[in-house]
C-alpha cells in the first residue's frame, strides 16, 4: 500500500506540476495579450489625435474656400461695375465726339452765313 500511496503522491505531484506549468503559460499568454492590447490602445489614441488634427485642417481649408468664394464673388461684382462704368464712359465719349462733330458742322455753317452776310453788306457799301 505504501508503494501505491507513493505512486499516487508522485502522480498528484506531476499533475500539480503540469497544472502549475499550464497556469504559468496562461499567465504569460494573458500578460502578452494585455501588452498587445495596451499597445493597440496607444496606437488608437494616436490615430484619434491624428484624425482630430486632420479634421481641424479640413475645417480650416473649408473656411478658406468659403472666403475665397466670397472674395471671388465680390471681385466679379466689381468687375461688372467697372465694365458698366467703362461702357458709360465710352457712351459719354461717343456723345462728346458727336457733339464736337455737330459743333464743327454748325461752326462751318456759321462761317458760311457770316461770309454770305459780309458779301451782302459789302454790296450795300458805296
Amino acid at each position: 500500500m505504501a508503494s501505491r500511496t507513493q505512486e499516487s503522491t508522485k502522480e498528484i505531484e506531476q499533475m500539480i506540476e503540469r497544472l502549475q506549468n499550464g497556469s504559468k503559460n496562461a499567465v504569460k499568454t494573458t500578460m502578452q495579450s494585455k501588452d498587445k492590447a495596451d499597445e493597440c490602445v496607444t496606437y488608437s489614441e494616436k490615430a484619434g489625435a491624428s484624425l482630430a488634427l486632420i479634421t481641424q485642417a479640413v475645417q480650416r481649408i473649408s473656411e478658406l474656400n468659403t472666403e475665397i468664394a466670397h472674395a471671388t464673388t465680390e471681385q466679379s461684382k466689381t468687375t461688372v461695375q467697372v465694365e458698366q462704368s467703362i461702357t458709360e464712359v465710352n457712351d459719354i465719349a461717343n456723345n462728346a465726339v458727336d457733339a464736337a462733330t455737330e459743333s464743327v458742322k454748325r461752326s462751318d455753317e456759321l462761317l458760311d452765313v457770316a461770309d454770305t452776310l459780309k458779301k451782302q453788306v459789302n454790296r450795300f457799301k458805296l
